[in-house]
């Protein structure tokens, strides 16, 4: 009770905010005392002796100085400083380093779940206290509670994600006129209130009955809950939603704190908060697995976090291997392939191996559920979407020295496709055909034939009436007309070149006739081969190749080996 004597009231004429206002900017020296006043080592020390030498003016001496003490308890400026000194210290002995800065992947397995952190950013956060000191710090709150600003102590708590020495300081709070009237007016408001400093206190003491009173009330308290971060840790509105029984009360204070337009930006770089808000939002024992249109918000919510075409990702905390995680978990196949593309551009994360070996674990998931398809139908979209992102993924496990090979990854494929159509009576005995064709024109073509030259067709695991040769011949006639592509493609040559102008321009490429030494060049256009064709000059266009050119620009040349 010593706080109300200790403590002045807001109209005590004391400036500054609740518990006494802001101590970096309202600092004044004591009062000057008189060399008879003050209290110093010197002083207890001339008092010890004179004690010694007569016991009344000891007990003069003793008197004199409690009177001093209390005389200086009442002191504004001396019980300002006072106060400062004292949470000064409270703040500072119990509070811990933050942890340095990290770049590893650190990766919990369970029989049933698999959790993965990639931390790669300094964590400025204060370490949780343990049980020792915070046995400790609740003992100085016991006897110098009356001296500490309430403000400040309790932020310093919530960082220290500790309960016990919030609810022991809001019990001292309860002595100050401030915190009396916060109460009261969060408890008779008709109108949403802008949140102070002096409120923190009162909305800690009312925590439950406000995640109570949500549903009911005409006052959108969540707004002042987040108005009020990061005074109010999110874990504070957890365990009152907790203990009131409301998990959607959580829920939606997150969405709100973390809404990509009208969310707090400190909240979205926090890493733990974001990825606490994404688990719960793919979460399948959440509120959306009975409601089709919650589910779709919170996918949508999801997408603005992990999608990169999404603008508002740009604002948030991403943890790459996490949201590939949960993308994989939800089916949504394509981000994750995304995200996995974004991980191997990333600097820091390609160069991880462990980083790597996840995301290509992922893939051979994603690979699988391809495989499998749907009713019994291959997926071949997603099928060819992991063997291209093959192609990408390859030169960096190269670099970085991590076992990866293509064509064991393709033959996998293939065998893995083999094994379903044998187990599965449903399964389409089309969709090996349609394996071996993505490959064929999805893979490099000299990877793709590699696999097929090791593939060994087993006739009495399918049901499909196809030979080897109708599955393998197609094939191979793909790969090899994407190999002589890419080769002409790649290659220098002014005849290639021409043809290829040609073809785009829808003419015929310059014909060359040398008559005595003498090169003379024509273009013959579309208009022209039509004439020909009229039968003007039949004659002379099969003397110069017109029918070769042709099948040259259409592609249709068949060559007699």
């Amino acid at each position: 009770k010593q706080r109300r004597a200790l403590w002045p009231s807001s109209s005590s004429g004391l400036d500054g905010s609740y518990g006494g206002g802001d101590y970096s900017t309202i600092m004044s020296p004591s009062r000057m005392m008189d060399d008879n006043e003050s209290l110093s080592m010197t002083s207890a020390t001339m008092a010890t002796q004179r004690s010694s030498m007569d016991p009344a003016s000891a007990m003069k001496d003793k008197r004199n100085l409690r009177e001093l003490i209390e005389d200086l308890e009442l002191d504004h400026e001396t019980r300002r400083e006072t106060c400062r000194l004292v949470t000064f210290y409270f703040t500072q002995k119990f509070s811990k380093a933050p942890s340095h800065t990290t770049s590893s992947l650190s990766t919990t397995t369970t029989p049933t779940t698999t959790t993965t952190t990639y931390k790669n950013q300094p964590s400025r956060e204060v370490a949780p206290i343990d049980e020792e000191e915070e046995s400790t710090a609740l003992a100085f709150i016991d006897s110098y509670g009356s001296y500490l600003d309430i403000y400040k102590c309790l932020v310093f708590a919530g960082k220290r994600r500790s309960k016990r020495m919030i609810d022991r300081i809001v019990a001292v709070a309860r002595f100050d006129s401030q915190h009396k009237e916060a109460v009261k007016a969060l408890q008779k408001a008709k109108v949403l209130l802008l949140y102070e400093p002096s409120m923190l206190p009162a909305l800690l003491e009312l925590l439950p009955s406000i995640s109570e009173k949500q549903s009911s009330s005409n006052i959108d308290f969540i707004a002042l809950l987040v108005n009020a971060y990061p005074d109010l840790q999110p874990w504070c509105v957890q365990e009152a939603a907790a203990s009131g029984g409301d998990g959607g009360f959580y829920m939606e204070y997150l969405s709100s704190l973390l809404h990509h337009e009208d969310g707090n930006d400190a909240a979205k770089r926090d890493g733990a908060l974001v990825k606490e808000w994404c688990s719960m939002l793919c979460s399948p024992d959440s509120e959306a697995a009975a409601d089709r249109s919650i589910a779709q918000t919170y996918r949508q919510s999801f997408f603005c976090v992990a999608s990169r075409e999404n603008a508002s990702s740009l604002f948030y905390h991403r943890n790459l291997p996490f949201l590939m995680d949960i993308s994989v978990q939800i089916s949504e196949f394509g981000l994750a392939l995304s995200l996995a593309n974004e991980i191997i551009s990333n600097p820091r994360c390609c160069r991880d191996k462990q980083v790597l070996q996840y995301v290509l674990k992922h893939l051979c998931t994603i690979s699988d559920k391809a495989i499998k398809g749907n009713e019994g139908e291959i997926n071949t979209v997603l099928l060819a979407q992991v063997i291209s992102f093959f192609i990408v993924i390859s030169p960096c496990m190269q670099k970085h020295n991590c076992e990866f090979d293509d064509v064991a990854e393709l033959s996998k494929l293939l065998e893995k496709c083999r094994i379903e159509m044998k187990n599965n009576p449903q399964y389409s005995p089309g969709n090996l055909d349609a394996c071996i064709t993505t490959i064929s024109e999805n893979a490099s073509p000299a990877q793709s034939l590699q696999v097929l030259s090791q593939w060994e067709y087993d006739d009495t695991s399918t049901t499909s009436r196809s030979s080897p040769s109708s599955l393998i011949f197609p094939a191979l006639h793909t790969s090899l007309i994407r190999g002589a592509r890419e080769g002409a493609r790649n290659e220098l040559s002014g005849s290639l070149l021409r043809i290829q102008r040609a073809r785009e321009e829808g003419r015929r490429p310059i014909v060359a006739d040398n008559f005595g030494g003498m090169i003379s060049s024509s273009y013959w256009n579309a208009y022209t081969e039509e004439e020909l064709q009229a039968g003007d000059h039949g004659g002379e266009e099969e003397a110069s190749g017109g029918f070769l050119w042709s099948s040259v620009i259409d592609g249709t040349l068949v060559i007699a080996k």
